[in-house]
């Protein structure tokens, strides 16, 4: 007789949480809308992790959140909702306003001198036209002219499309620049 043994064990190996990540870390809603961000997980070697995280709301009023991570906007105001799981923590910024309604841009559509550089601002207007503190993207036909966000500048003749949009909304503006 060998003394021989033959059987099985369950081993169990967990990962130690490093890092928590939530995507996007800020979102603008209106009441009614929901989000629900990405989590990323990883572990002490920068590995992907999945595994569930606890989720919380330091405002349940404004946005609160249900246990699979889906954030609720509520009410006016800004809400940090927050993923937890081992020692890691992310958390997302949620910013719930009212609807926006349109947008209203300026200067107007016109006529602009070669090399001139304008600033266009944007004001985004819920349905009774109060101003509504939302985030503008600005897009051009000729994306050369756009020098940042708002900010237009051609340096030879051409006749570009200027769009702001907030959410669901948008306008345009023709903007000709001509030489001198």
């Amino acid at each position: 007789e060998s003394g021989d043994q033959v059987g099985s064990a369950l081993v169990s190996v967990r990962s130690v949480i490093t890092l928590a990540r939530l995507e996007p870390d800020e979102v603008w809603l209106s009441p009614g809308e929901s989000v629900r961000p990405a989590l990323v997980l990883e572990d002490e070697t920068g590995q992907p992790v999945v595994q569930s995280a606890d989720w919380s709301s330091n405002a349940d009023a404004i946005a609160s959140v249900g246990p699979d991570g889906t954030g609720r906007a509520a009410s006016p105001g800004d809400a940090v909702i927050r993923a937890a799981r081992g020692g890691a923590v992310a958390e997302f910024v949620v910013h719930v306003t009212t609807r926006p309604a349109s947008i209203h841009v300026t200067p107007a559509a016109g006529y602009y001198p070669l090399g001139d550089t304008i600033r266009f601002t944007a004001r985004v207007l819920d349905g009774a036209g109060d101003e509504v503190d939302r985030p503008v993207r600005w897009v051009s036909s000729e994306p050369r002219v756009l020098v940042e966000p708002g900010l237009v500048r051609a340096t030879e003749p051409a006749v570009v499309v200027l769009t702001a949009s907030s959410g669901e909304v948008s306008t345009t503006s023709v903007l000709t620049f001509v030489g001198a």
